[in-house]
């Protein structure tokens, strides 16, 4: 078995989202599509970090429904930019891999070391392993939150080839959040106890299932991230806020005014700045943990509707003054990792999964901090008339996502794919525009992104 074939019939407890196409062979096309991207590509094209996109694009027009010529034109463009793979030193090991960690130069060696580890353990198991050890949560959360989207899809249809070149990806990523997330114990030789959050982790039926629990539940609220705030936190809104106003507290708290200005630094130094300053480190912290996720299974669900639906606002509702349109790129992958979450807390207790969603959403305000702060306007986005819409369309989704299929550029599909699963999985919970209002903006501006801080008034000049 390739570890690359798409498994689109759901089992109990995950789903992926999976439109019919035009033709019985999309699976067979797509797989050896991977197959050959994992064998002949890196997964960084430079060594700046910069990521391969070629699976994410295939993917998520596969998932679409996009046509077999589709797809492969898709890869043929995507592969193009790539570089070869550097073959593996084959001198990475369990005893020695702390010591290549953040190195680009390394994947190959790491990639081998996780399909090893996930022959003898399992994707799901794997994944929980390596994800609570060390600072590897934070590293999974760098790289502008590409290895959490990259593992999501391995997850999503259960492809353990691709969950291992995520998590190499995540080992040779850097650990810029290690100011605001936590750091774990060493890695254990052990594998997890099975709690996916789709059972009930307090059943009495397992005392070794409820002990890991009440550990890891202890783990989390020593770290300062679990349900809710603890009597030493700073609280600075109160804790019952939902994100939506706790983000409108963001915007007015003068701690943050002048971090960021149109000053030429990029979005990355600006991300570090931010994260190495005590005081806004702080903040952003107090802010996370101003949220609170309760300790159920459905706590859990709840809270990643909540945060996929904030990080849609922060695609579309940010993006417009006026009859202007700007789409930050930065904040588009916030909405792509969120979706992504959405699919990692599917294989994890209650606990694990509370650390996820709270890492994810300080990652989302620290992009939201350093694109500015910009105000929703979410009136606009609601009065918005996509130029591509036909008025007499039965369902504006079709031209939309046609629209997405086409683009050339990778993050169009795949944001308007989260968007797509939104409204399947969270509509009844907005506006009944929102989701297809933001996924036809997406569309609409064909990759044409915003890459400086749109939360400026001299951005938008």
């Amino acid at each position: 078995m390739s570890g690359f074939l798409p498994k689109v019939s759901p089992s109990k407890g995950t789903y992926s989202l999976h439109f019919p196409s035009g033709s019985n062979k999309s699976l067979e096309v797509t797989e050896q599509i991977l197959i050959d991207n994992n064998a002949k590509h890196h997964i960084f094209f430079n060594d700046m970090g910069f990521h391969n996109h070629a699976s994410h694009h295939v993917l998520s027009a596969f998932s679409l429904g996009a046509s077999n010529e589709r797809i492969k034109a898709i890869y043929d463009q995507e592969a193009s930019n790539q570089r070869p793979i550097i073959p593996s030193r084959g001198d990475l090991t369990l005893e020695n891999y702390t010591e290549r960690l953040g190195d680009i130069a390394a994947y190959s060696d790491f990639h081998d070391l996780f399909k090893l580890q996930i022959q003898k353990y399992g994707a799901h198991a794997t994944v929980r392993r390596w994800f609570f050890s060390g600072d590897f949560v934070q590293r999974v959360f760098g790289g502008v939150l590409h290895p959490i989207i990259h593992i999501s899809y391995g997850i999503e249809y259960d492809m353990p080839g691709m969950v291992a070149e995520g998590l190499a990806m995540a080992a040779c990523t850097g650990k810029y959040m290690i100011t605001l997330t936590p750091t774990f114990g060493p890695l254990t030789s052990h594998a997890p106890v099975p709690v996916p959050v789709s059972s009930t982790i307090h059943s009495a039926q397992s005392t070794a299932r409820n002990k890991i629990y009440q550990l890891t539940e202890h783990m989390v609220n020593s770290l300062g991230l679990g349900a809710s705030p603890t009597e030493t936190t700073r609280t600075v809104v109160p804790s019952h806020h939902s994100l939506a106003a706790i983000f409108e507290q963001i915007i007015k708290d003068p701690l943050f005014d002048g971090i960021i200005a149109m000053d030429g630094t990029d979005s990355l130094q600006a991300f570090i700045k931010v994260i190495d300053n005590e005081k806004t480190a702080a903040k952003i912290k107090d802010y996370a943990n101003a949220w609170v996720i309760e300790q159920t299974p459905e706590g859990i669900q709840e809270r990643a509707g909540e945060l996929l639906t904030l990080c849609a606002r922060l695609t579309g509702a940010v993006g417009l003054r006026g009859d202007k349109v700007k789409i930050n790129f930065f904040l588009v992958h916030t909405l792509t990792s969120s979706y992504a979450v959405c699919h990692m807390i599917s294989i994890l207790s209650v606990a694990e999964a509370t650390v996820i969603l709270r890492t994810q959403l300080i990652a989302a305000m620290t992009f939201f901090i350093t694109q500015g702060r910009p105000v929703f306007r979410d009136d606009l986005l609601y009065a918005y008339t996509s130029p591509n819409e036909n008025p007499t369309a039965s369902n504006p989704w079709y031209a939309a996502i046609d629209l997405a299929i086409g683009a050339s550029e990778a993050h169009v599909v795949k944001a308007v794919r989260a968007l797509a699963f939104g409204q399947l999985a969270y509509g009844s919970t907005v506006h009944p525009s929102f989701w297809i209002k933001t996924a036809q903006l997406v569309a609409d501006q064909k990759g044409d992104w915003a890459f400086v801080p749109i939360g400026l008034d001299e951005a938008w000049e």
